[in-house]
């Protein structure tokens, strides 16, 4: 799967011109002081005019690439269309994927443009629907935990930016007490706790309402209530099988506590303005003595985002983490190969100074 398909150009393209005419729209409107005749254009009309031709640059990409006719459906729209249907009518499908020698299904949105299209009305222009998709660094980093289950049996699990939860369902399935999706999402976390229940799992609960993850272990999650209980399985067996539920959650909160053995983070590094407020919250997110990270991102496109954040979290001053384990795997998804780094970190004890040297990578 490629970042660069013909469907997320133009889906960045229009995202890109929604995000443009916004900003011309605030730049007229901006008050400036009278300027002397000699000295027009005003930086406004300059301001105004630079917009214009970014704006005209962007409509001539779309009008090309409608001009090209449809595209071909990739691998990744492909699925078998199902009844449910979330608000804002967003329609929904399975698709399938084989991992760990498991056939996994997955409630995913049908149309990417159709989220897209609703970002835009919203005027949530900070916003893309890149989680609508399974990704490599997922991929990579579920199979890891399916061929390690002992990385997480038994332990209170969150899934960082959860997406469709792929690698927060391999958690449970590979026997996790507890998995808590996290995402800023409410279609994503709805569509995760689908799929996990579309993989078979039981314990399945509604999300949270509440912004943060201020639950800790033992404590139930306000406002949520069990989507589904099998029928021929009693509470006592239910609560025997791996809890799932889900938080809205953003990483750019200053403060929250989790207390969880262990948080997944898959691609979460992708842009630069992320690396210092995910370096913040995760070691919050985490058992201060036993807590470990598991992070997975592609190889090649976020290299200097993930040194600074391993420089970043080896460096906090209250909560110190230290790279234990860094591998490179490749996944092949739609007839591509794409390396994907995957990395374990753990809490730093005392003065240790043991771990693997945080160095640019080659």
């Amino acid at each position: 799967m490629s970042c660069g398909s013909a469907k997320y150009a133009v889906a960045n393209l229009r995202l890109c011109c929604t995000q443009l005419v916004s900003l011309r729209a605030f730049v007229s409107r901006c008050p400036v002081r009278p300027m002397p005749r000699q000295c027009l254009p005003s930086r406004r009309q300059v301001a105004c005019s630079a917009l214009d031709v970014q704006l005209q640059e962007v409509a001539a990409s779309l009008r090309l690439n409608s001009m090209q006719g449809p595209q071909p459906r990739r691998s990744e729209d492909v699925g078998e269309p199902i009844d449910i249907v979330l608000d804002p009518g967003l329609q929904l499908m399975h698709q399938h994927l084989s991992l760990g020698g498991r056939q996994l299904t997955f409630v995913v949105p049908r149309d990417v443009d159709a989220v897209l299209d609703m970002y835009i009305s919203r005027d949530q222009g900070d916003r893309d629907p890149y989680w609508c998709r399974l990704w490599p660094s997922a991929v990579a980093l579920a199979q890891f935990i399916l061929q390690q289950p002992e990385l997480v049996k038994g332990k209170r699990v969150c899934d960082i930016g959860c997406g469709l939860g792929l690698a927060g369902i391999a958690a449970a399935l590979a026997g996790a007490r507890e998995v808590v999706m996290l995402d800023r999402e409410t279609l994503a976390l709805q569509c995760s706790l689908l799929s996990a229940q579309a993989c078979g799992l039981d314990s399945v609960e509604a999300h949270t309402l509440h912004p943060s993850p201020l639950a800790r272990a033992g404590e139930p999650s306000q406002q949520s209530g069990r989507l589904r209980q099998p029928q021929g399985i009693d509470e006592s067996s239910a609560s025997a099988q791996p809890r799932v539920r889900a938080e809205l959650f953003d990483w750019t909160s200053h403060v929250c506590h989790g207390d969880y053995d262990v948080a997944l983070a898959c691609d979460v590094l992708y842009e630069h303005f992320s690396v210092e407020p995910m370096a913040n919250i995760a070691p919050q997110l985490l058992n201060p003595k036993s807590g470990r990270l598991l992070l997975a991102d592609p190889s090649c496109r976020t290299k200097d985002n993930r040194n600074k954040f391993l420089r970043l979290l080896s460096s906090q001053p209250t909560a110190p983490m230290v790279l234990q384990e860094s591998s490179e795997v490749v996944v092949r998804m739609d007839n591509q190969d794409t390396p994907v780094q995957l990395q374990q970190l753990r809490m730093k004890q005392g003065q240790e100074t043991v771990g693997l040297k945080l160095q640019a990578e080659e």
